[in-house]
């Protein structure tokens, strides 16, 4: 397999990451921190030559001797025009969004979704952004009201994502957020026992409604969720419930609705945080930990 490296001094050259041999079922590990040391964003494309391969990664924050905490980076949109970034769960601090065009400039204008509605992100109206070029924009901590999402709009095809920080127990816990695919259809998806709290954001273009289904059987459960457009509406779908579950999601009425899980994992003395996208895949959504990579 191959792998593109995108940092803000442009795209990687290094001969490191072409020809990397997996054998079948089995994995290989690249730490970018080699092979682009001192950068502090990247972005990260995996081309299978042959076979298929799923590719993951995990981001580590570290300031001095305190850790910032752990992330599996969840897996973004193919390059387009539009992105929709998040979500951005409540409460959470030195978001950034990061986004890079490639093989061609262009000029990205940036907006936040809040309970309020969207609005433009003061000095990010119009970026100039540079071929191969990672460029990342701070979203002031005043903006974050609520849960958020990030509305990247570009001239060209760009691919985004965004990083955050949540504070737990006198900590921070770093997260990713990346861009989200409309859900299409029934869609069901699993949270699994190590969860303790599990929340769906769901967002649509329009005024709609979806039924949102835990469990199976005289066990089910189904609620109607009404969705107001360019809202973001919050449910809770665990709290502390100890074992896996299984939910469903069925789009009611019209409308192109986008969502995220946010997932709370419990440990000794510490929580983990992390958002992870809802996918449609031939009319189901996936909690993916890892996206497959198609030969081409």
């Amino acid at each position: 397999m191959n792998v593109e490296v995108w940092t803000d001094q442009g795209k990687s050259g290094a001969r490191s990451l072409d020809g990397i041999e997996v054998p079948a079922h089995s994995r290989a590990q690249l730490p970018l921190a080699l092979v682009e040391p001192g950068r502090a964003v990247y972005a990260v494309h995996v081309i299978a030559t042959s076979g298929q391969v799923s590719s993951s990664i995990v981001d580590r924050g570290q300031s001095g001797l305190a850790s910032l905490g752990v992330d599996a980076v969840a897996p973004s949109n193919e390059p387009g025009t539009q992105q929709f970034v998040g979500i951005i769960p409540d409460g959470a601090t030195d978001a950034r969004i990061a986004f890079v065009s490639p093989g061609i400039p262009t000029t990205v204008r940036v907006s936040l979704l809040t309970q309020d509605g969207e609005f433009a992100l003061a000095g990010a109206e119009a970026v100039a952004v540079d071929a191969d070029k990672l460029n990342v924009v701070d979203i002031p901590n005043d903006a974050m009201i609520g849960d958020v999402a990030v509305i990247v709009r570009a001239d060209d095809p760009v691919v985004a994502g965004a990083t955050f920080s949540v504070s737990i127990r006198g900590g921070k816990d770093l997260a990713s957020a990346p861009s989200l695919t409309p859900i299409y259809r029934a869609a069901s998806f699993t949270v699994d026992g190590t969860v303790s709290k599990a929340t769906l954001l769901l967002r649509s273009d329009r005024d709609t409604s979806v039924s949102v289904v835990s469990g199976f059987g005289r066990a089910q459960q189904r609620n109607v969720v009404e969705l107001k457009a360019d809202r973001i509406e919050r449910v809770t779908l665990v709290a502390g419930s100890g074992s896996s579950r299984l939910f469903a999601i069925e789009p009611l009425l019209d409308g192109v609705v986008t969502g995220a899980v946010l997932l709370q994992r419990a440990s000794v003395g510490m929580v983990a945080t992390s958002v992870q996208p809802l996918i449609s895949i031939r009319g189901f959504v996936a909690v993916p930990p890892v996206a497959p990579a198609l030969s081409r």
